[in-house]
């Protein structure tokens, strides 16, 4: 599953030009089932002087359970855990289901404002069989819509489809 969920994780020719992956890796399996996981943060802009064009970060998760229900059970609970990953203050509102992958759902997130400003965006999240997959698109300024979020999600599916997953 381990070598399957890195195959299948994007990379930086799946999201718009100028991301540049930070971290690609495999993460600590810490979810009820969980018997893998795979994750990547991919930045565009400079964090500490971001200029006119702002500061966008991407981050993917995947992962591996046992089975599809336990996959499914984490996917109910992902506006808690996106919470606590994400940091104290974060608050994710579900929005209408939009066109992409089917049966994902997506969030609107609000950041607690630090020194270096409010990151704003995006999180998607859907189980796909044995995967749950987390996305998030944040950035300062925040993107403007979920057109981005959803065209990357359907790509990530895609590459799950081909990893036999």
């Amino acid at each position: 599953m381990q070598a399957a969920l890195a195959r299948a994780l994007l990379r930086e020719g799946d999201l718009p030009s100028g991301y540049v992956a930070s971290y690609l890796g495999q993460t600590d399996a810490t979810l009820a089932n969980q018997t893998a996981g795979y994750g990547g943060f991919f930045a565009n802009g400079d964090p500490t002087n971001p200029g006119p064009g702002g500061f966008q970060v991407f981050i993917a998760a995947l992962a591996g359970f046992t089975d599809p229900a336990s996959a499914a059970a984490q996917a109910g609970d992902v506006r808690g855990s996106a919470v606590s990953s994400l940091g104290q203050g974060v608050v994710l509102t579900p929005l209408p289901p939009q066109p992409g992958v089917a049966g994902a759902q997506l969030y609107s997130v609000d950041a607690p404002k630090n020194g270096g400003g409010q990151l704003t965006g995006f999180v998607i999240a859907w189980q796909h069989g044995r995967v749950l997959v987390v996305l998030a698109q944040l950035g300062l300024p925040p993107p403007v819509s979920p057109d981005i979020i959803n065209a990357i999600a359907k790509r990530q599916d895609e590459k799950l489809r081909a990893a036999g997953l």
